[in-house]
């Protein structure tokens, strides 16, 4: 059993576990599965996702706006708006992922990235911390190195209202859904701009 699924705080709160053990392994995340005492002496099995994090980052231009990239997604077989986003890779920080990103998948570099929090998504069935940065001064440089699974269709510039407007009311035309990570990440961007601004 390895330390992170001996879980202390768990232990403290009365969960046990008695067997642990990982059925499932990928490129991107694993599969755990935990053989447990609840805290009312009950047995079960926890079966979660253990994924080692991703960082997104809000692209800002000098004159504010937005960049956005519309992404095919295979697992809802659907187009997304997104920003800048990807996992971070053995040996890598989240703010190296993040400027990774920034130039992998829209050619863009900065000087001025900012971590705004970390949260975590999906906790009932995933160990995923997800690492939100703002990135301003934006300068495209045109040069993108999509990894093999990535498709993206367009790399659009738009204003801050537009961007969450596309995000937040998906669209049937199209085939545009929207990516709940990316619109937190604008929530998130909007609120430290208008800090900035004030």
């Amino acid at each position: 059993m390895s330390a992170d699924s001996e879980k202390p705080l768990g232990r403290e709160l009365g969960w046990q576990v008695h067997k642990s053990e990982s059925i499932y392994d990928s490129q991107w995340f694993s599969v755990r599965s935990d053989q447990v005492s609840f805290p009312n002496d009950q047995r079960g099995t926890y079966t979660y996702v253990e994924h080692p994090g991703s960082a997104l980052v809000v692209p800002v231009l000098n004159d504010g706006r937005i960049v956005l990239i519309r992404s095919y997604r295979y697992t809802l077989d659907a187009y997304c708006w997104e920003i800048p986003a990807g996992r971070i890779e053995p040996g890598q920080t989240p703010e190296q992922c993040a400027r990774a990103e920034l130039q992998e998948e829209i050619g863009a570099h900065t000087k001025s990235l900012e971590h705004l929090t970390t949260l975590h998504i999906a906790n009932g069935f995933a160990c995923c911390p997800c690492h939100f940065y703002l990135a301003t001064n934006v300068t495209l440089e045109g040069n993108t190195q999509h990894e093999s699974g990535e498709t993206i269709i367009s790399i659009e510039a738009v204003s801050l209202n537009e961007a969450i407007s596309r995000l937040t009311k998906p669209s049937s035309i199209g085939n545009n859904l929207g990516d709940a990570d990316s619109t937190l990440a604008l929530l998130l961007a909007a609120q430290r701009l208008s800090e900035l601004e004030s």
